[in-house]
């Protein structure tokens, strides 16, 4: 969580786009396009090779939020890291009163994640990560 909070307050100081996120709009298939570090985010040593094999995985994978409330997570290839993220499918999704998309019961904190509108682009921030996935909807 500590690494959510300062992924948040350092994509804060980027000029977004005010916005209220509603379940219609975020409903659907999302692409990974790419994943970034936020400027200013320092990662340390050693979490870093855990992170970029995190962020390897993360390209091209599909967040399905489907409007019946069950969410899917897929990825274009299969290794120990998807492995260990497959139990967040098939779990419920709903957006906090605070705009945040909590993954599964909100008590067990399964996975939180953040939508943020930037320069008219979607970024998706994982609680507990400091990965940036910049996203796209699939028509």
């Amino acid at each position: 969580m500590k690494m959510f909070m300062i992924v948040l307050i350092t994509l804060m100081g980027y000029p977004m786009c005010a916005q209220v996120l509603r379940s219609d709009s975020l409903a659907g298939i999302w692409i990974c396009q790419e994943v970034t570090f936020p400027e200013g985010v320092t990662v340390p040593q050693n979490e870093q090779e855990a992170l970029k094999s995190m962020k390897e995985a993360m390209v091209s994978c599909q967040f399905e939020f489907k409007s019946n409330g069950f969410f899917f997570w897929s990825f274009p290839k299969r290794d120990a890291i998807t492995n260990e993220l497959a139990f967040l499918n098939n779990q419920k999704w709903q957006i906090s009163s605070e705009g945040v998309v909590i993954i599964g019961d909100p008590r067990k904190n399964l996975m939180q994640i953040m939508v943020l509108q930037r320069q008219g682009s979607t970024y998706f921030v994982l609680a507990d990560t400091p990965l940036l996935l910049r996203m796209q909807k699939k028509r």
